[in-house]
């Protein structure tokens, strides 16, 4: 017997979702396929199935906020 989906809805920011359907383009997978994936192994294995990390490179603004990557601090003058 097959499992009914249901539907979920998540935000994200425009670039995020951008850059990262391109990627799992590459791969052969949508967005949808890719949450899936990624739910069931968290299920199965009780934990993330990355490791979170914070790029050490980020720039920040002038509020200690990291930058985005198209955004960069301008120096004072």
């Amino acid at each position: 017997m097959m499992a009914i989906k249901e539907k979920a809805t998540i935000s994200l920011d425009a670039q995020t979702k951008r850059d990262g359907i391109a990627i799992l383009d590459t791969m052969g997978l949508n967005l949808s396929t890719f949450a899936e994936m990624s739910l069931r192994q968290l299920v199965r294995d009780g934990r993330l199935p990355f490791t979170p990390s914070v790029r050490p490179s980020f720039k920040k603004d002038n509020e200690g906020y990291p930058c985005s990557k198209r955004t960069w601090m301008i120096p004072a003058s």
